[in-house]
């Protein structure tokens, strides 16, 4: 079992040891939520060495995780050198650094969710390894109900939450503006204004 999580990724380093498609959907993802990448790998694919990251190009040794490890919070695995991948796992497992193997769910201390993102909405969804394509699925529904524009809205009930907990000091009262504004439809929200 899988203990959920949000990470604030733009203090740390975030290392992929592997330079092709699988790397690259991997560094994406660290990117779009503000991770600062170093990848690893003898090879990369064009489209990795176009991303603003650091690019180490070399065969991966472990003396490598050794000179990162102090800034470091995660590792993410994508090689096809199972012998590699177990070492890596075991070196992070031994050093307290959160490990993925993309190929090993076993091996791993993480794994990835899948997610959407509308904003400062995001929403993710796990099968517990047990099904990634129903993740994906599950995935696919909710972006289709959660259209582009909702984290507008997410936006807005954030900067009521401020000015309601800014101005109202009576807990019950603030409790109770709070939920009246989620019974509230969409575009009735977005002009609201919240007087006093």
């Amino acid at each position: 079992m899988y203990y959920p999580l949000m990470l604030d990724l733009s203090q740390f380093r975030c290392i992929v040891i592997g330079g092709g498609n699988v790397a690259y959907r991997k560094v994406k993802s660290l990117l779009t939520y503000g991770g600062k990448v170093t990848v690893i790998s003898e090879r990369f694919i064009e489209a990795l060495k176009e991303l603003p990251i650091q690019c180490i190009e070399s065969p991966f040794e472990m003396a490598m995780l050794e000179q990162l490890r102090g800034e470091a919070l995660l590792v993410i695995v994508a090689t096809s050198d199972q012998a590699c991948n177990e070492g890596i796992a075991l070196y992070c497992r031994a050093h307290h650094i959160l490990c993925n193997i993309a190929t090993n769910e076993a091996l791993s201390s993480f794994i990835v969710p899948s997610s959407m993102q509308r904003g400062d909405l995001v929403i993710a969804v796990s099968t517990g390894g047990n099904s990634p394509a129903l993740a994906a699925k599950i995935q696919r529904e909710l972006e289709e109900k959660y259209s582009e524009d909702f984290g507008n809205y997410v936006q807005k009930l954030g900067e009521l939450r401020t000015v309601i907990k800014d101005k109202v000091v009576d807990e019950k009262q603030r409790r109770q503006l709070l939920r009246g504004l989620l019974e509230m439809d969409e575009e009735a929200l977005m002009s609201y204004e919240y007087k006093g």
